[in-house]
């Protein structure tokens, strides 16, 4: 990781056995963040910690950046400057030299100190070319020299547009394409640099963020989209401002190329004891790079060894379309470990492989469903199921088990908005041909479902049943309250439970007086089928105490 910017650059060190390794190509007097992991066919392990820090060494430093002249006159010209972009250690001092370009001699020199970054030149020529070149110094030297070139006058003005960019199809490829223009007027102040800005089809203008050196009158633009309409206008920028957009370039799109996306989600599933079948989720249209007419999949296969043998010399079976999502390979070696890999291909090349999947092969997973499956309500909790394995031609080695799925699919109660019904799942023994399951909700739909495994995974689930557990006692109606409120009568409501646990088919309300006393006590109780109940020929002054029950049949 860089001090500044955070840029992450991975070194991969092929040989599994070394404990070493160099990083080259590092900037300057920059402290990075060191990680190590280690990776298999199957991906990568975790991150090494803590991270170490290291602080390369310093050196002579860059070119100072952005020079430029914001004011000039016919005998004076004021000249600014940045940073250098690689400053490759502490900034000590700049240097400032300049001379007539016609006659090359050395005119002035002067340092400065590090925060003095401007300079204003006096008695100069007028309506001359002058060179000027800034330079820094590091601990360890002079750096690299920055040259900027300015026209002494009054007259200076913004540039002249660029020409319309001119594109040339030998220079489009699938993911850059070439162009070219022709400089417009300077305005008497020497171009500093070109801007480029790009559309995708009928998009918004994009500025690329490079700066492009005004020596140059071509450029390449990188990372582009494969089989995708561009297009392009330039800019052109000196000391006073930028020019207008040139005339924007002809539309041009970029070849096609090989699919950019690993396919996901791959299964295998054995299914002889010889065969497999190969399932993966197909990629996307916009991910095969405009070529999807002869696109399709690549399935890579190898027995597993101590020393496997590259994609390119591994068995491949290779199925035609974009939207295939599975294939069988046959007549594979029993007893075997198999790595298989699915990789995207079209005419242009293959695309990224996606990770490994190993399985054994020599057993097959049940190719028949559990047979005869009866569910049968026991209580208001619990469903007994019955059921017989598959035949025994689809069982395909022994049996490990039974897996039995169910999911409430009419319920008794109301769910919140958070609550999710989700399918449940419990696994019994292979010797198991009948089953409880309990806990169940009361009064409430389920589907059922069972599938026989063995080692070599799950079989088909069998056909759906449906069955009801028996009704129970309801939960407690809700939201009790009271309104219309006289001396000796009142309006008592409530909401129905939330857990009905079956066919509501009344209530029972009753009333007492809160405090027993020799002067006046009450206990009423009262059936109503209704959520409501006006009580009337109470005592004056009371209190009382209600309670609402609900009944089910």
């Amino acid at each position: 990781n860089l001090r500044n910017s955070v840029s992450v650059v991975v070194k991969v060190a092929l040989d599994g056995i070394s404990f070493t390794t160099t990083l080259t190509e590092l900037r300057k007097f920059v402290v990075y963040s060191v990680q190590v992991l280690a990776y298999t066919r199957l991906g990568d392990g975790a991150l090494s910690t803590p991270p170490v820090r290291v602080q390369t060494f310093e050196d002579a430093p860059g070119a100072p950046s952005n020079v430029s002249f914001p004011d000039v006159s016919l005998t004076t010209a004021r000249i600014i400057w940045d940073v250098p972009e690689e400053p490759n250690g502490q900034i000590l001092a700049y240097r400032v030299n300049y001379h007539l370009q016609a006659t090359g001699s050395l005119n002035f020199s002067r340092e400065f100190v590090p925060s003095d970054r401007t300079y204003r030149a006096a008695e100069l020529e007028p309506e001359q070319y002058y060179l000027f070149s800034v330079t820094a110094q590091t601990r360890l030297g002079w750096g690299k020299v920055a040259h900027a070139l300015v026209y002494t006058t009054n007259n200076r003005e913004t540039p002249q547009p660029p020409s319309a960019p001119q594109l040339s199809r030998s220079q489009v490829q699938a993911q850059q394409i070439t162009f070219s223009w022709t400089p417009g007027r300077d305005g008497f102040a020497p171009l500093r640099y070109y801007t480029v800005q790009l559309a995708e089809g009928v998009g918004p203008w994009v500025s690329i963020q490079e700066r492009v050196d005004p020596g140059v009158t071509s450029y390449t633009a990188t990372a582009l989209k494969p089989y995708t309409s561009y297009r392009f206008r330039i800019q052109a920028t000196n000391d006073i401002g930028p020019s207008g957009w040139s005339v924007e370039s002809s539309q041009v799109r970029t070849l096609p190329a090989a699919p950019s996306k690993e396919v996901s989600d791959v299964k295998v599933v054995p299914i002889t004891t010889t065969s497999v079948r190969v399932e993966w989720q197909a990629i996307p249209e916009d991910y095969w790079s405009g070529d999807t007419e002869t696109g399709g999949y690549r399935i890579l296969f190898q027995p597993v060894s101590d020393f496997p043998t590259s994609l390119q010399a591994t068995p491949k079976q290779e199925v035609k379309g974009i939207k295939t999502t599975q294939v069988v390979l046959t007549d594979l070696t029993r007893d075997r470990n198999y790595e298989i890999v699915v990789v995207p291909y079209n005419s242009q090349g293959s695309g990224p492989a996606a990770p490994p999947v190993a399985v054994y092969v020599g057993e097959a997973v049940p190719t028949g469903q559990p047979r005869g499956v009866v569910a049968e309500p026991v209580s208001s909790t619990e469903v007994r199921l019955r059921w017989q394995p598959p035949q025994q031609r689809d069982q395909n080695g022994d049996l490990l088990g039974y897996k039995i799925f169910y999911l409430a699919t009419e319920l008794a109660q109301d769910l919140s908005p958070e609550d999710k019904v989700e399918e449940e799942l419990e696994v019994v023994p292979a010797s198991y041909t009948s089953y409880s399951l309990v806990f169940l909700d009361k009064f409430t739909q389920y589907r059922i479902q069972i599938l026989a495994f063995n080692p070599a995974g799950d079989g088909p689930r069998s056909t759906p049943v449906s069955v009801k557990t028996l009704q129970g006692l309801p939960g407690p109606p809700s939201d009790l309250r009271f309104s219309e409120i006289t001396m000796t009568s009142l309006l008592v409501s409530w909401d129905p439970p939330k857990k009905r646990n079956g066919e509501l088919i009344g209530y029972i309300v009753t009333y007492e007086t809160a405090e027993q006393n020799e002067r006046f006590s009450k206990q009423v109780k009262q059936k109503v089928s209704d959520t409501s109940l006006l009580v009337q020929t109470l005592e004056e002054e009371v209190t009382y105490t209600f309670t609402v029950r609900a009944q089910t049949i």
